[in-house]
């Protein structure tokens, strides 16, 4: 036991660099657990690794599709990485200047709003201006929110941890106001900021998109895929999610039907499970169910409903009046 505290007071106390080598420590003892955790499920740690790397654009897949490539993948890794970076970074400063800035969640609605209505709705600019504008807004912004903590803490003792949480829940109420009062149709409730998504030509633009990320993470096609399962609460949901797969045209679905495309012997079917009419639709569950039935056709293990020579399957669950869109494409190597 006094071998193993000297080890780590050797590795991780005071000393040169002692910050770099307890995040490098932390680091190293997360994957640690990540692969007793894949190893216990009996994964291949080193193959779940690769995968995430392969995704963030770190080493190159297999192939790709759409126009995508390594270098489309890091830098939309990249997208995802920086909000955090400097989320990160406002509560390293503040912890340097002895303060628990916990209120970064309301620096950073409060920048991205003002940022939003000043540079994406107030007024139209060239992107090359517009980008640095945005960040420099944001980050005067930011500051400010974040230096009248420090203020507060400067002139009346106030804790920074109480005034942040109240000033988060300040700011997110009064920008709801000011969305819903200025920024919200009174007639359709749509955003100014999603008003050009209704004149897509996609019924739900929103779950074509979620399709077409699934397809560029995976770096396949529509053209890959053999069957689908999608969440047919209504009619009008599968009608919407055949050209969200992107297997006819928008304002085409109903080629798909009529030429039995999307019948169960047809070339690309369509919920061979029978769907939420014919499985039930117990709310949050049946999205796991869904991505248990494209596992089973990828296996060969659907029984009855099999589709033959399935290699890559898709599953699409939607919910909020399709707000809120999950994909989730599940294929077996060559």
């Amino acid at each position: 036991m006094r071998k193993v505290k000297a080890f780590f007071a050797k590795v991780l106390g005071p000393g040169k660099f002692q910050m770099t080598r307890i995040s490098l420590f932390a680091i190293f003892i997360s994957f640690l657990v990540g692969v007793i955790l894949l190893l216990s499920l009996g994964k291949n740690p080193f193959s779940a690794y690769l995968n995430l790397l392969q995704g963030a654009g770190f080493f190159a897949k297999k192939s790709y599709a759409g126009h995508q490539g390594q270098f489309s993948d890091f830098m939309s890794f990249l997208d995802y990485l920086t909000p955090m970076i400097f989320a990160a970074l406002g509560v390293a400063v503040g912890n340097k200047a002895g303060l628990f800035n916990i209120g970064i969640s309301g620096q950073m609605i409060v920048a991205g709003f003002v940022a939003s209505i000043t540079v994406g709705i107030g007024c139209t600019l060239p992107s090359y201006v517009a980008k640095p504008l945005v960040i420099i807004i944001g980050a005067i912004c930011g500051a400010g929110m974040g230096a009248l903590i420090g203020w507060l803490k400067y002139k009346f003792n106030i804790n920074e941890v109480v005034s942040s949480i109240m000033l988060n829940y300040i700011a997110r109420y009064i920008i709801a106001f000011f969305i819903n009062t200025f920024y919200v149709d009174p007639i359709t409730r749509q955003s100014k900021k999603i008003a050009d998504a209704a004149n897509s030509e996609y019924i739900l633009p929103w779950t074509r998109q979620a399709c077409l990320d699934a397809y560029k993470r995976a770096g396949l096609t529509v053209d890959d895929i053999d069957v689908f399962e999608t969440h047919d609460c209504f009619t009008s949901s599968e009608y919407a999610a055949i050209s969200a797969f992107g297997l006819t045209e928008p304002g085409r679905e109903y080629e798909a039907i009529e030429n039995g495309m999307v019948a169960f012997k047809g070339r690309k079917p369509i919920n061979p499970s029978g769907g939420l009419i014919g499985c039930g639709h117990p709310v949050g569950a049946s999205g796991a169910r869904m991505i248990l039935d494209i596992y089973k056709q990828v296996s060969g293990l659907a029984g009855d409903y099999q589709i033959k020579n399935v290699r890559n399957a898709m599953m699409l669950n939607i919910g909020g009046s399709a707000t809120t869109n999950y994909t989730f494409i599940v294929g077996v190597e060559i």
